[in-house]
């Protein structure tokens, strides 16, 4: 009898006899099946390790260095966590090193290859910060405007900036002015006495 005439016969049994479609996955031919999208995580004790060393060792160096050298741990440990992490801390350096285009690169790797990341929506909004920077003001601007509804208080200053940014590039002189009103009302200070001059001359 076939896998799916037996699983036919027991969905006819009624409710004396349930089977829950994952159960009934692991009795087909083959064994149990890997779930699609969880991240393996043998290995990652052992990555973690190496990570912690090699960040403490790039601690001081360049910042295009330290960030191919993440980006070459990433590519020595597929599939863990830790590769994820050091994708994320590469593109942050790339970023200091007035280079968008590189961390835009690692963090398209990292949200391709790590769907299940924890801190997706950082990495999201660290690609749309870089993609303004690199002269994608569209992309940018999608980007920060889905993700605005769940950023952090701390968050929102300089991503309102960086959409105005975004905005002005692109001619909108309309988005411009909300995201420059965003920004002062999230921020205090000189930075929200700028937005605010900045919104008036918009």
């Amino acid at each position: 009898m076939g896998p799916i005439k037996a699983l036919d016969i027991l969905s006819k049994m009624g409710t004396s006899l349930q089977v829950r479609p994952f159960e009934a996955a692991l009795s087909l031919p083959g064994g149990p099946c890997r779930v699609i999208g969880v991240e393996p995580v043998a290995g990652d004790d052992a990555a973690r390790a190496e990570l912690a060393a090699l960040r403490a060792e790039l601690e001081p160096r360049p910042d295009p260095v330290a960030a191919q050298r993440l980006e070459d741990f990433a590519s020595r440990w597929p599939g863990v966590p830790s590769a994820a992490e050091a994708l994320h801390a590469a593109a942050r350096r790339w970023r200091l090193a007035g280079q968008p285009d590189r961390a835009a690169g690692a963090l398209q790797r990292l949200l391709a290859e790590h769907p299940l990341y924890p801190a997706a929506d950082a990495a999201k909004l660290d690609l749309a910060m870089a993609d303004v920077a690199a002269g994608r003001a569209a992309d940018g601007l999608a980007t920060l405007a889905s993700l605005w509804p769940r950023l952090a208080q701390a968050q929102r200053g300089d991503a309102a900036l960086a959409a105005a940014d975004a905005a002005a590039a692109l001619r909108d002189w309309k988005a411009e002015l909300r995201w420059l009103v965003e920004a002062a009302a999230v921020s205090s200070g000189d930075r929200q006495a700028a937005a605010l001059a900045r919104a008036a001359e918009a």
